[in-house]
């Protein structure tokens, strides 16, 4: 296993993060659903799978990102529900078909196939109701767990993708079966964390006030450090120079992916890394994304990029003020529009001491480099 992934880290990949884990442990084992909340590649999914893995427990992961219709959420459900309801099955014949026999409207048939036995859990007639297919799935698997005495977790990934299917008929009909759930845990989580945050903070959502949230932030330098140096002695023999780690630390700007991105080359190539060769590395992978920081800045508008530009340059407490007006030549008006519209895209965020800058240490440092 990579010891600095740039997509899931789980076990000796896994940094620190103590305090969420233990409290997402509580809620779940507890029964407590819950909602994660966090920009892009703050390590939600690494999170969640983490906890999984250290719980024990059985659960399926359903990840809607290629979900653009209700039809294709039940398949999902009906599949990953299948899966799951496998795993906890008793071995006498009996209690299996007990359990079973819940599912008998979905005409439950275990199969042999190449990776084994396969449960499968056969769909109503296409003109059935999906949304209603979906929560009766749910309601079911979760008796299953309670006759059985077990608690089962369940993971809706990129769940704000279901704003788009039919209205919020779908999003009502898993609220229903997450609400009478004694035996399932549910969490959520997603890229967008706007939308997601809306599906659970508007009260004329289903999912109003409905889990437990926990928001990421930034792993601290104290964390990253420790982990680091433990794994560079592993895999060097020595250290990494505090100069050099300092400027690892500068041009991520402490963002879980970009520690995670500049530490893992130097891992995959096994080269001891040094001040210079880190910001060789940076300068290369900058010119890499290039045209693609080009694209994403030009898809926004002028009063947007000038914005952009001043907070990746100049971060602020308060960026809608009249001297950053006079500074980019726009109108508070149009200002507070285009902080909110980037906002919302995830271009900027408010850090802890309450300034707004740049959210991705890679795009900041292309448009540092093309406003000189």
């Amino acid at each position: 296993m990579r010891k600095f992934p740039t997509n899931i880290a789980t076990g000796d990949a896994f940094c620190n993060r103590v305090a969420k884990r233990k409290l997402l442990t509580q809620y779940i084992k507890n029964g407590m659903h819950t909602v994660i909340v966090a920009p892009r590649r703050y390590g939600k999914t690494s999170l969640v799978n983490q906890v999984l893995l250290e719980s024990k427990l059985p659960c399926c992961i359903l990840e809607l990102t290629m979900a653009t219709s209700v039809k294709d959420v039940e398949h999902m459900i009906s599949r990953k529900v299948g899966e799951l309801l496998q795993s906890i099955l008793p071995k006498t014949k009996k209690a299996k078909s007990a359990i079973l026999d819940l599912f008998k409207t979905f005409n439950p048939e275990l199969i042999l196939s190449a990776a084994g036995q396969k449960l499968v859990l056969h769909l109503k007639d296409e003109h059935s109701d999906s949304v209603t297919n979906i929560s009766e799935l749910l309601l079911k698997l979760d008796e299953s767990a309670k006759q059985l005495k077990k608690r089962v977790v369940v993971v809706f990934d990129e769940f704000q993708e279901l704003s788009e299917i039919k209205d919020h008929v779908l999003e009502a009909g898993i609220r229903h079966a997450m609400q009478y759930a004694e035996s399932t845990s549910y969490v959520f989580s997603g890229s967008n964390r706007h939308m997601l945050q809306s599906m659970f903070n508007d009260k004329n959502r289903p999912f109003y006030n409905s889990c437990e949230v926990i928001k990421l932030e930034r792993i601290e330098q104290s964390e990253h450090e420790s982990f680091i140096q433990k794994a560079a002695v592993e895999r060097f023999d020595k250290k990494i120079a505090n100069r050099t780690l300092s400027r690892i630390f500068k041009l991520s700007e402490l963002h879980p992916s970009y520690v995670n991105r500049i530490c893992g080359h130097f891992w995959l190539t096994d080269k001891y890394p040094t001040y210079n060769a880190v910001n060789q590395y940076w300068d290369d992978f900058i010119e890499s994304r290039r045209s693609e920081f080009a694209r994403d800045v030009l898809s926004l508008s002028k009063n947007q990029r000038r914005l952009l530009k001043h907070l990746a340059i100049s971060p602020e407490k308060q960026p809608s003020s009249q001297a950053v007006c006079q500074a980019i030549s726009i109108s508070e008006a149009s200002l507070r529009q285009a902080l909110k519209k980037l906002s919302l895209l995830d271009y900027i965020y408010k850090d802890k001491e309450g300034l707004y800058r740049v959210l991705d240490p890679a795009l900041k440092f292309y448009i540092e480099s093309t406003s000189k």
